[in-house]
C-alpha cells in the first residue's frame, strides 16, 4: 500500500513539473509572438477620411468599416494606398480601390496640416454594405 501511495505521489509531481515546463515555453513563444505582431503595426492614424461619398449620411442597418492603411498623396489630393496594417479581404480591398478612384483630399485639410503632402498614415472609412436580417 505504501509502495502504490509513493508510486501515486511521484507520479502526479512528476505531470505537474512537466506542464509547468510546457507553459514557460508557450508563454516565451506568445512573447516572441506578440513583438513580430507589433512590428508589423503601423504608428498613430493622422487623419480619419470617409472615402465613400453618402449623401444620405444614414447609417442604420449598415456595416461601417475602418481600415488602417499608409497612403501616397499628391498634389491633387489623389490617395495610393501603398500598404495595409492588417491584409483586408478582396473585396474589401475592391471596395476601397473603387471609392479612392474619385475622392479626393480637401485642400482645406492639407492646409491645416493634419495631412501633408506625401506618405500619411490614415484610416479609410466606407460602408460596406446593407446588414440584411
Amino acid at each position: 500500500m505504501k509502495r502504490l501511495l509513493s508510486l501515486l505521489f511521484l507520479c502526479t509531481i512528476l505531470i505537474a513539473c512537466s506542464t509547468s515546463e510546457k507553459k514557460k515555453h508557450t508563454d516565451t513563444t506568445n512573447q516572441e509572438s506578440t513583438t513580430e505582431v507589433q512590428e508589423k503595426k503601423l504608428p498613430r492614424a493622422a487623419c480619419l477620411l470617409w472615402i465613400d461619398k453618402n449623401k444620405e449620411r444614414t447609417l442604420k442597418d449598415k456595416v461601417v468599416r475602418n481600415v488602417k492603411a499608409r497612403v501616397h498623396i499628391d498634389k491633387l489630393g489623389k490617395i495610393t494606398v501603398l500598404e495595409y496594417e492588417k491584409t483586408p479581404h478582396f473585396l474589401m480591398e475592391r471596395k476601397i480601390d473603387q471609392c479612392l478612384k474619385t475622392y479626393r483630399v480637401t485642400p482645406e485639410m492639407m492646409e491645416k496640416g493634419r495631412l501633408i503632402e506625401g506618405e500619411n498614415i490614415v484610416f479609410l472609412r466606407f460602408v460596406e454594405r446593407e446588414v440584411t436580417e
